[in-house]
């Protein structure tokens, strides 16, 4: 296709999370070089995907400090003005500008606000709308279950669901990439400088794509998923399937922060 669209990664506040509950399976601790296993603030990026027609966001980001808090990541923050809405009017969108949202997956720091986008259509994976839907109650914090006397920011709303690999736009696809959620999705897009891979949480860090081979393992597998199995055969997928390990950007990546700053739009 001839669409190219500018990719824009807006982050929305930061995790507090562990390297070894959340980032590194056990089993390659030992073999991890220069990296701390320490608990560590993560970025929370959501992404502008555009061009000179169509807006459409990759996942919408966290919630305010106190939600993050309590509900979640004790120690987790959103600065004053790091909500998606007040980043987007910035840069002097609106947010019923917005023709879309598609989620990677529903965890409550990729969907929060998503209601201010009163015009965007709604897209989710079939299996991650019916899981969000009716979690384990493992899982009731990560989709903020109603049994915790919250509402979740994607109660009551109407999702397009769709399955298999798909493309949604013109130029922009949808990669099932299971594990680290039952529906969990990467978002390819056509840009001038080539395919770029909007991963979501199908890693936390480029370490992730990293070969261990003293393990004969082709990636570093994280150690927070639903099936060890789908996440470390989506990592190695979508570590085919990018041109470049720099073409793929995650959710949660360090790295992003320093490379936003230099180069702020992508395409």
């Amino acid at each position: 296709s001839m669409e190219e669209y500018r990719i824009r990664a807006i982050n929305t506040g930061y995790v507090l999370i562990s390297a070894k509950n959340y980032q590194f399976h056990h089993s390659v601790h030992t073999y991890l070089k220069d990296v701390s296993l320490l608990d560590s603030p993560l970025p929370v990026y959501c992404f502008l995907v555009e061009n000179d027609e169509t807006k459409i966001l990759v996942d919408t980001g966290m919630s305010d400090t106190e939600r993050a808090n309590k509900y979640h990541h004790s120690g987790s923050w959103q600065e004053d003005g790091q909500d998606v809405c007040s980043q987007l009017t910035k840069i002097g969108i609106m947010p019923e500008e917005i023709d879309a949202v598609i989620f990677t997956h529903l965890h409550w720091d990729h969907c929060f606000n998503m209601k201010a986008f009163s015009r965007a259509k709604y897209y989710a994976h079939d299996k991650e709308y019916s899981f969000a839907m009716d979690p384990l109650p493992l899982y009731y914090r990560s989709y903020e279950h109603p049994f915790l006397g919250i509402e979740s920011p994607f109660y009551g709303v109407e999702f397009n669901t769709f399955s298999e690999e798909t493309e949604l736009f013109p130029g922009i696809r949808v990669i099932e990439t299971f594990g680290h959620s039952p529906g969990h999705v990467c978002v390819e897009v056509d840009t001038k400088d080539g395919k770029y891979i909007i991963g979501g949480d199908v890693a936390f860090r480029q370490e992730n794509f990293d070969a261990i081979p003293e393990l004969g393992y082709e990636v570093t597998p994280p150690s927070r998923y639903v099936d060890v199995i789908d996440s470390y055969n989506s990592i190695a997928k979508i570590k085919k399937r990018a041109a470049d390990p720099q073409h793929i950007l995650l959710c949660h990546d360090v790295g992003l922060i320093e490379r936003m700053r230099q180069n702020p739009v992508i395409g």
